[in-house]
């Protein structure tokens, strides 16, 4: 059985990245540790929505290709204004998206208005260390998730 997984904000290539994120050295360090952790976690079989921020520079490309399962891109900011564009993300995501309706949950990059919301969660990144405030939003960048992506049915179970 397959499993959903999310994760956000992995900034590989960012090179002040330790300046930033709390147990990282280094870029080699971070992409070690985030590697690590997804082929820990997730399989083949699994899909794996990243909401955003993932790579910096192309090198990290065959880094998110050589990745196991089912890949799904959120497009995050960083994905906008950095060296690799569009084009060369869709040769190692199955899919790119600017914003997906999942089940019971809205998945972005940058957490929606509230008004948005419509009954559903918001799953989102962007903020790092710093979250909404409010329950009906998961903020899921790897700062909050021990750097290894989180099931959805995970997050979902607190809401049942």
């Amino acid at each position: 059985m397959s499993c959903v997984y999310l994760t956000s904000d992995w900034h590989l290539g960012h090179k002040a990245i330790a300046n930033y994120r709390e147990g990282v050295n280094s870029v080699k360090d971070n992409t070690r540790i985030l590697v690590e952790n997804y082929k820990a976690t997730v399989t083949k079989r699994d899909i794996c929505w990243f909401l955003g921020d993932i790579l910096f520079e192309e090198e990290y490309l065959e880094t998110i290709a050589a990745l196991p399962g089912t890949k799904h891109l959120i497009l995050g900011n960083h994905c906008t204004d950095r060296k690799v564009k569009t084009d060369q993300l869709i040769k190692v995501f199955d899919s790119i998206h600017g914003f997906v309706k999942y089940k019971d949950a809205w998945l972005s990059h940058a957490p929606i208005h509230p008004c948005e919301l419509r009954g559903r969660i918001n799953i989102h990144g962007h903020m790092h260390y710093q979250t909404v405030g409010d329950e009906r939003y998961v903020n899921v960048c790897v700062e909050h998730t021990g750097m290894t992506p989180i099931k959805y049915q995970q997050i979902v179970g607190r809401f049942n």
